[in-house]
């Protein structure tokens, strides 16, 4: 089976190993079919003595041989054998099985195709039809139905050496009560796969769609992000939790306290809003997660993943996008007539421990460990050194992937070591100024400390 288009590497192995499942009842079936229609000739025996000795004969090989069919590949799937492509030719065996076992009943009867719907053999090709809607692949479906069917056509079409007495005493045989029967019971078969066939693709409705509520509903807890990881990996893995790298990133308003306390809740309300949906929207375009928003803070993380030079540079760009557009907004408030707005920014780089607490009614991502202690104290110094940005050089040198500290970019200034509270020793920072004169900003005007 060949990748479709949009679907992932990691979707096309779970389709390729759902087929092979499929297989395996597939083969299960066969071997069930084959028991119970030979059951049923046996049955028959006591019904009518000719029919039965008929069908015994050539009816026993011929269920006998598809049930071995069934068994081959049964084992193949269990001792982990049988691959996707397989279901390719054991499909085609069906038919095929099928086909020339009609085509031998009329050759040996001597008989015209056209009464070929006399034989229960004609009715099996209905198994082949229910065993197509078990397997998950529509073009191997197609593929069975069309050779089915030109098959039927060439069948139908088959001219007998022999017929009068024989062609009449068979007819009378096939139209009997036991041969009816026979005809019943593959159909009742059939209904019986066709059935088990719709139970197993509602079931698999229900849990797509189980497991998009799941999501949607978990998204209202949980950043998009983890939500779709849960989907993939379950919420116990998520509680277990792990160690791990990642780039922390701290943001805040300056002042915002003060400058709240003599403001209408509207207005409040509106700042927020906008502050917050500035963030979500740098944070997603730069591929942070927004671990939550605390008040007019928000915290964005950006887990190492399998490409941590490029996690810890995200970090390092959303810091630059944020103030990009803080710098953007400003210009906006200053249009209205309003004062810019300040925020710090710090950023760090470091393991931690990350796991989701809660259960599926209520649950919350969050981060432990002295990289997140880090990043915050980093933010709380930007604020004391008067810098828009201070992130360390732990984050630029995880970026450029060395362990000595690399030129520091443009537009950003080297700050040396500097202690931060609740941590021993010191740590290497660079900071980047604030894109607007701090004349502009509300707290000259609104928060004198």
């Amino acid at each position: 089976m060949s990748t479709s288009p949009g679907t992932s590497p990691d979707t096309e192995q779970l389709l390729r190993e759902a087929e092979v499942q499929a297989e395996r009842l597939v083969a299960l079936l066969r071997m069930g079919v084959s028991a119970a229609l030979f059951s049923a000739i046996v049955a028959t025996t006591r019904l009518d003595a000719e029919f039965a000795a008929f069908r015994l004969g050539h009816g026993g090989i011929t269920l006998g041989a598809y049930f071995l069919l069934g068994l081959v590949s049964w084992l193949a799937v269990r001792r982990g054998l049988f691959r996707h492509w397989m279901a390719w030719p054991a499909a085609t065996a069906d038919s095929v099985f099928f086909l020339s076992d009609l085509f031998l009943r009329l050759h040996d009867a001597g008989i015209s195709g056209s009464l070929a719907y006399m034989f229960p053999s004609m009715w099996l090709i209905l198994l082949v039809f229910a065993f197509g809607a078990l397997r998950i692949n529509p073009r191997l479906q197609a593929f069975v139905a069309s050779l089915t069917v030109v098959g039927l056509i060439v069948i139908l079409a088959y001219a007998p050496a022999t017929s009068g007495p024989r062609q009449e005493g068979l007819t009378a045989v096939f139209s009997s009560f036991p041969a009816n029967a026979m005809r019943v019971s593959i159909i009742a078969l059939a209904a019986a796969i066709l059935a088990l066939a719709t139970w197993r693709a509602r079931r698999r409705l229900l849990h797509s769609i189980n497991d998009e509520r799941l999501k949607a509903n978990l998204t209202r807890y949980l950043p998009e992000q983890l939500a779709a990881a849960l989907a993939d990996s379950g919420l116990e893995a998520l509680k277990r939790g792990e160690q791990t790298e990642m780039g922390i990133l701290f943001v805040d308003i300056r002042g915002f306290t003060r400058w709240s306390q003599d403001r209408p809740p509207q207005e409040v309300h509106a700042l927020m809003s906008s502050f917050r949906a500035r963030v979500a929207r740098v944070a997603r375009d730069t591929g942070g997660i927004i671990d939550k928003f605390i008040g007019d803070a928000a915290m964005i993380l950006f887990p190492a993943g399998p490409d941590p030079a490029g996690s810890a540079c995200a970090g390092i760009s959303c810091a630059e996008k944020l103030s990009d557009e803080m710098a953007r907004w400003n210009a906006e408030r200053r249009k209205a007539g309003l004062p810019a707005v300040r925020v710090g920014i710090g950023v760090h780089w470091g393991e931690v421990f990350s796991g989701v607490i809660g259960d599926e009614h209520r649950l919350e991502y969050s981060v432990f460990g002295d990289a997140v202690n880090t990043a915050a104290r980093l933010e709380e110094l930007a604020r004391n050194l008067d810098f828009e940005i201070v992130t360390s050089c732990d984050v630029l040198k995880r970026c450029h992937g060395v362990q000595e500290m690399p030129a520091v970019p443009e537009g950003w200034q080297k700050l040396g070591a500097a202690r931060v509270r609740g941590r021993s020793g010191t740590i290497e920072i660079i900071g980047r100024a604030f894109r607007h004169p701090p004349h502009e900003v509300w707290k000259s005007h609104t928060d004198p400390a």
